[in-house]
């Protein structure tokens, strides 16, 4: 066959898929004419109304008695929910918060909340835009606490049906964590506010950017990112831990907890985007679950003896949801079993998973089996679509009817149940270990230059750090014997700022330059000079993080296979010149490592003064006491939030008068000083 034939076919071959996306692109763009025009409903939005309402009604997803209560309820938009933080660390701040919420209630009794039986949320009356509106008093207060709230970490916003998964697998502390298909990152929020000491989470996304995005979501929640490693793979290829090379093989076997939220149509979501309406069709559901099915099996694969996997989509569809269970267990050979989940969150309705479900080619035509889509009558391309693991097993296949009774223990959310989103979860646990896993898959390898490189931090650098810290010989050894040995350094700053091609520490692409008036070129000139010496010193990194002794682990013996983008808190980060400056994110894990004199603590309410002064942007005199240095703030005298610290430094300005007097300059935003106030109760 010529290679023209060979291009003919290819492009005749994908020529529906182009199509099929010009269609759906041009309905969104209806959809959005639609909604500034208030057009009325469209003829593709009437047809696949019609279709969406006899496919659902055959798989009978709910009873006949609640399906206009059902449709009714995808029609209306979403209430905004959300959750507070969970996480130990985060208690103090955490309560200043609720204590605001209370108040807030009370201001607008009107207001009518509603807590939610999952995570310790709540629900909002309003939906997206009408909270983003801000058109009355009560969402513009209510909005202005929402966002200092999730800023700092104190609250998550989330929807209902997203924090599921993670409450159903009742993580511990000392758990290592995995979530596959991570971004944006509230599951692995949620991951990451129950774990504790030896506990880590592993969170995954196939895009770097995506990946920069979680990892800045995480970092609100301060110390607690030191027990993260964001990496990024195709999650079907994520690296084994024994095959990736753990040297503690034997007692680290995989993974004690999986979050597979997999990529999914996304119907049981219409509500937040409703232009899904325009263009549902049957094909919608194919399309993915062959994808679907291979993610769920290589995190199943991942799982340790004992551990349990929460299997997710926010679809209502039977062939992304229980055909893909039932391929898993057919192929699992008894490794794996069906958690039944009944008993867990009582007070959250639910619909049991189905036993039965029918699979329809684009006319909305029954096929009662893999057989009969595979007719010549079938198109050949419509025949490439379907896969046998969409049916549900015939009772001649081994095992079919058990696996079929177990079936019901999945978990179906159904929108009109508690005004949510919809959504599908799956609890699977390993029983028996896994195969031990063939040589990775090459494409899953990288060179180390591909991903961020995470080393113990040298003693060279250590004495950086604390000469940073003006801290003396004695000083710098109680400095390395609590601290030095979870600091760790950050290698790729500086080779992506010298070498190019890969991200800064926000995420955004190299090569966008700032714009910068004509009288910084000096400044340029003297930061280009401190590349060139960090570029020079191999042992300067230009950040330092703090990880836990399980995340650097993971890292250190993964490295070959994972992929990092980013990894633990930051503590430190080094500027042009030479001189490490703290960061907040660490801050308070470097209070019992800093001599009395670099931590300024200070009564409660001068304390209190200060920050307020800080927060409305006056000037900060020097406090009493204090040297003229970088330093730790804090409270002296044990009320709630005495330990929250806040990193400042001292620094020389010409008032009005003439005079140079010694100010307080603190180094923390705005939102994080009024968290500090929210958690001291001022």
């Amino acid at each position: 066959m010529g290679v023209d034939t060979k291009l003919a076919k290819r492009k005749k071959r994908h020529t529906p898929t182009h199509a099929t996306r010009r269609r759906q692109m041009a309905a969104r763009q209806l959809a959005e004419a639609a909604e500034h025009t208030h057009q009325a409903p469209l003829a593709d939005e009437v047809h696949s109304t019609a279709a969406f309402e006899a496919y659902y009604k055959a798989q009978g997803i709910v009873p006949p008695s609640e399906w206009d209560a059902l449709l009714a309820a995808l029609h209306r938009p979403l209430p905004v929910t959300f959750r507070f933080s969970a996480y130990p660390g985060s208690a103090r701040t955490v309560s200043g918060y609720r204590e605001q919420w209370r108040q807030l209630r009370e201001s607008f009794p009107g207001c009518h909340t509603t807590p939610l039986p999952v995570a310790g949320a709540w629900q909002l009356p309003y939906d997206r835009a009408t909270l983003s509106a801000r058109e009355s008093t009560v969402t513009r207060e209510i909005h202005k606490w929402l966002g200092g709230a999730c800023a700092v970490g104190a609250a998550q916003r989330q929807e209902l049906v997203s924090m599921v998964p993670v409450a159903l697998l009742d993580v511990q502390p000392h758990h290592l964590c995995l979530d596959c298909c991570a971004s944006p990152g509230s599951k692995t929020t949620q991951l990451l506010e129950l774990v504790s000491g030896a506990g880590a989470v592993v969170a995954n996304d196939m895009k770097p950017v995506r990946a920069f995005t979680l990892s800045k979501r995480c970092r609100a929640l301060g110390l607690a990112s030191s027990r993260l490693a964001v990496v990024t793979h195709r999650a079907q290829a994520l690296p084994s831990l024994i095959g990736a090379g753990c040297g503690d093989g034997a007692a680290r076997r995989g993974y004690d907890r999986i979050v597979c939220d997999v990529p999914c149509t996304g119907d049981g979501a219409i509500r937040k985007a409703p232009e899904l309406w325009r263009y549902w069709s049957p094909h919608l559901g194919r399309q993915l679950h062959s994808l679907q099915l291979q993610l769920a099996l290589r995190a199943a694969h991942l799982l340790a003896p004992g551990g349990v996997m929460a299997y997710s989509t926010c679809s209502l569809n039977p062939l992304e949801n229980e055909a893909v269970v039932v391929a898993l267990l057919q192929r699992s050979s008894g490794e794996l079993e069906l958690l039944p989940t009944a008993h867990l969150l009582p007070e959250l309705q639910r619909r049991p998973g189905l036993t039965t479900w029918a699979v329809f080619d684009d006319r909305m035509r029954r096929l009662h089996s893999f057989g009969q889509s595979q007719r010549k009558r079938v198109s050949k391309g419509l025949r490439r679509c379907f896969r046998a693991t969409m049916w549900p097993p015939a009772g001649s296949a081994e095992g079919a009817d058990a696996i079929l009774s177990v079936l019901p223990r999945c978990m179906r959310l159904v929108p009109h149940l508690h005004d949510s989103g919809g959504f599908f979860v799956a609890l699977i646990r390993r029983c028996t270990p896994a195969p031990r896993p063939p040589r990775a898959p090459s494409r899953a390898l990288s060179p180390p230059s591909a991903g961020r490189q995470y080393r113990p931090v040298s003693p060279e650098a250590c004495r950086m750090l604390t000469s940073s810290l003006g801290l003396s010989a004695a000083e710098h050894h109680t400095f390395v014997r609590v601290i030095g040995r979870r600091l760790h350094a950050d290698d790729s700053h500086a080779v992506a700022r010298i070498g190019g091609g890969g991200y800064d520490d926000d995420g955004d692409e190299d090569g966008a330059l700032d714009e910068k008036d004509d009288d910084d070129e000096h400044e340029q000139e003297h930061e280009h000079e401190g590349e060139e010496r960090m570029a020079a010193e191999p042992h300067a990194p230009r950040t330092i993080v703090v990880l836990s002794e399980t995340t650097a682990a993971v890292l250190a013996d993964a490295r070959p296979a994972f992929r990092p983008v980013c990894a633990g808190a930051r503590v430190f980060v080094r500027f042009p010149g030479g001189k490490y400056q703290l960061v907040q994110d660490g801050a308070a894990l470097l209070l019992p490592a800093l001599p009395p004199r670099c931590v300024a603590k200070l009564p409660w309410a001068e304390l209190v003064a200060v920050l307020q002064c800080h927060v409305r942007g006056e000037a900060l005199g020097l406090p009493r006491g204090l040297q003229e240095s970088v330093c730790l703030l804090g409270s002296d005298d044990g009320r709630e939030g005495s330990d929250e610290a806040l990193v400042a430094c001292c620094v020389s300005a010409v008032e009005a008068d003439g005079q140079t007097r010694a100010r307080l300059r603190l180094l923390a935003s705005k939102q994080q000083v009024s968290a500090v106030l929210a958690a001291m109760g001022a």
